[in-house]
């Protein structure tokens, strides 16, 4: 498969997986309320290629390309929605309260 193809082909992938879906989850019901689950979703990927010398000079004419990519998903919490009332509750996120007693931890230290 060439460069060009490839590259094609990951961003056919992640155009198609770019939907409100990943976002918002499929809804369910549960004891007459619907809960909706909400994450954020993060895609990143590189891509690069070359030659190597003058295609002139180097009857091998040495090609070489790379790339890779990566998704994240982090759960944000659920909508619940009732007849009475529709609110969101957030997931407790044990690396963001990590993050916070450490920068706590430094800053009284200092």
């Amino acid at each position: 498969m060439k460069f060009t193809e490839t590259i094609k082909s990951v961003s056919e992938i992640l155009r198609t997986g770019a939907s409100a879906e990943f976002v918002f989850g499929s809804s369910q019901e549960v004891k007459g309320k619907t809960i909706i689950p909400v994450s954020s979703i993060k895609y990143g990927f590189g891509a690069r290629g070359g030659k190597m010398g003058n295609s002139e000079e180097n009857d091998n004419n040495n090609e070489g390309n790379g790339g890779g990519g990566g998704i994240m998903n982090d759960p944000l919490g659920v909508f619940e929605i009732t007849e009475e009332k529709t609110c969101f509750k957030p997931v407790i996120n044990s690396n963001h309260i990590f993050k916070l007693i450490l920068c706590w931890m430094i800053i009284s230290f200092l």
